[in-house]
């Protein structure tokens, strides 16, 4: 009688090295208590423009650092939309219009639709005054959605 040991399923996950390491087996674990101290305190701070990165937790809904592999005029483009947006509240209340400058950071709330917190300096068109804003972006699937600015 012939016994051949089963291979093992590629889809089963390895076992935890260690225990109760809430990991998914994929190097990703469960925001442990104090990851989500420290992560709440600096959304409550900054309203979600200047959080820590946590590169190794899974979290549905975390706003995050966008990386350095992330595409930059993805990001431009919508920052380009909050200045248009902004703009076009300028123009109804009579303000100076802005250019933008530069992307400095930003961080990404991940879902469908996804939020965008865009950092970016601006210049006023007429003083060339050069200031820092913050604007939240929605992001739809297939086409850009304006929401409200935080500019």
């Amino acid at each position: 009688m012939l016994t051949a040991k089963k291979p093992a399923s590629p889809a089963k996950k390895p076992a935890s090295a260690l225990p109760n390491d809430d990991s998914y087996g994929d190097g990703l674990h469960k925001m442990t208590d104090q990851e989500q101290a420290i992560y709440a305190a600096a959304v409550r701070r900054s309203d979600g423009f200047d959080v820590p990165s946590l590169p190794d937790v899974f979290a549905i809904g975390l706003i995050q650092p966008a990386g350095r592999n992330f595409a930059a005029e993805f990001i431009r483009r919508y920052a380009l939309i909050a200045i248009e947006d902004q703009n076009e509240k300028r123009k109804t209340e009579g303000g100076n219009q802005l250019r933008l400058k530069e992307v400095i950071k930003c961080n990404l709330r991940v879902a469908c639709p996804a939020d965008l917190y865009i950092t970016l300096e601006a210049e006023d068109v007429d003083t060339r005054e050069v200031d820092e804003y913050e604007a939240l972006v929605m992001a739809r699937c297939r086409k850009a959605e304006r929401r409200g600015s935080y500019l």
